[in-house]
């Protein structure tokens, strides 16, 4: 227990206001209850992660006007698939805090195609109007995605 104490004192920054914060919780409420609340936060976080992976899919179809099944079935033909699975890749990666893989299992890709794909939307200048077009789409999903992260904020 002193070489916690002595290694708490010599911390700095987020991991010293964390260990505070868990010390000053666990005085409140016990140790017990601390474990609780820390689980049920994890569990909350996961939630609203699949939420938002769900919610990205769906605006992303409704946008493209395709279904969920012609997004993750990869031998599915449709205009512009290519360009629907980096955006949706793109958009989970970045708002989602989920690996690479973890889309590509999830868009039933491999995962050096959905790389691929991602590299592609994050290298998009505004040069042509093809690009305008699909950088503004990005944006407006992207405005979507934020309207929806702020409310389930709001909700917890």
């Amino acid at each position: 227990m002193i070489i916690f104490v002595a290694n708490f004192v010599l911390m700095k920054g987020k991991s010293y206001q964390l260990f505070g914060e868990m010390i000053n919780t666990i005085d409140c409420i016990g140790v017990d209850n601390t474990i609780k609340a820390l689980k049920l936060a994890q569990k909350n976080l996961k939630d609203n992660r699949k939420n938002l992976q769900d919610f990205i899919i769906d605006i992303c179809c409704q946008k493209y006007s395709i279904s969920k099944k012609q997004l993750i079935d990869p031998k599915e033909s449709y205009n512009n698939k290519n360009i629907i699975v980096a955006v949706v890749a793109f958009l989970l990666v970045k708002n989602c805090q989920i690996s690479q893989v973890s889309v590509s299992l999830l868009l039933n890709r491999d995962n050096t195609v959905i790389s691929k794909k991602i590299k592609h939307i994050s290298q998009l200048d505004a040069v042509g109007k093809k690009n305008d077009e699909l950088i503004n789409e990005i944006k407006q999903l992207q405005e979507l995605i934020n309207d929806f992260k702020n409310k389930i904020i709001d909700n917890e």
